[in-house]
């Protein structure tokens, strides 16, 4: 019995992260600020609970969904194995840039095709 794969069928693209290409949102920055100053003070990553309290949220696991979006976009990485697994992967002033240039540029592509 052959095991080996068959090759993908030309012409059909690679899958491509779309997410990697959008800005934070201004919620998903003030996630990622807080989380940098946090693990910055106190050397160690907040609980979602702690996380959500600087937020400013009611509910213990309402930080969640930024965190899955900011890990869906590599701005941190999350070590499942450990406690308080949470690591900035891109300082929040370098992020808030990154996401003031993608707006810019995506001004700048929507005048550009309104013309």
């Amino acid at each position: 019995m052959d095991t080996t794969k068959a090759p993908k069928p030309p012409g059909r693209p690679e899958k491509v992260n779309r997410s990697l290409n959008r800005p934070l949102t201004p919620k998903q920055l003030k996630c990622l600020k807080a989380l940098h100053w946090y693990i910055t003070r106190h050397g160690i990553a907040p609980t979602q609970e702690e996380l959500s309290k600087m937020l400013g949220l009611k509910a213990k696991q309402g930080c969640k969904g930024y965190l899955d979006a900011l890990v869906k976009k590599k701005y941190i990485k999350r070590d499942k194995d450990a406690w308080r697994g949470l690591t900035v992967l891109i300082h929040p002033l370098e992020a808030e840039r990154q996401s003031h240039l993608m707006l810019r540029r995506d001004a700048q592509t929507k005048r550009e095709l309104g013309k």
